[in-house]
């Protein structure tokens, strides 16, 4: 895991020292302007809805616990990135109602079943091998009635 781990860790930094690469089509830049962020679309879709126990998949620097923490119980996030984990806040690394893991969501979770009332995951999937395994992952550890924010890019998303 940690060759893996050390590629996605040279990708972030590249970015944050040219965030420019982020928009690479030229096409795009246009459009841009009216572009929301991926965590502050799911952000309105959680409106003020107040959860328990939340599970966000591919939490990257945690933005959507640090905009929406006072609706959530408990936050869970796992991402495969340490230095993305790393830049999340030190108020939210240290806030007892937070949990940062790395973890390779390739990997069965390691959660009991309907462990969370919210799971959450953001452009994410398209990253996995076995997308089937990782869905019946999110079925097993979401809660009956629960709640899912399941976000990908493709054609429609443009």
């Amino acid at each position: 895991m940690r060759v893996k781990n050390d590629f996605f860790n040279r990708q972030y930094s590249q970015l944050d020292r040219e965030p420019a690469r982020a928009v690479d089509q030229a096409w795009y830049r246009p459009l841009a302007r009216w572009a929301v962020s991926r965590s502050r679309a799911a952000g309105q879709l959680l409106r003020d809805i107040r959860y328990e126990r939340v599970l966000e998949l591919g939490c990257g620097r945690a933005d959507l616990a640090g905009a929406k923490l006072a609706q959530f119980g408990h936050y869970t996030g796992l991402d495969i990135s340490s230095y993305q984990l790393s830049l999340v806040p030190e108020s939210l690394r240290r806030n007892p109602r937070v949990t940062l893991r790395e973890y390779d969501l390739n990997e069965p979770l390691d959660f009991p079943a309907d462990s969370f009332d919210l799971v959450i995951s953001l452009c994410t999937i398209e990253y996995l091998i076995d997308l089937e395994a990782f869905l019946r992952e999110i079925r097993r550890v979401l809660s009956p009635g629960g709640t899912l924010i399941l976000h990908t890019m493709n054609l429609a998303f443009f």
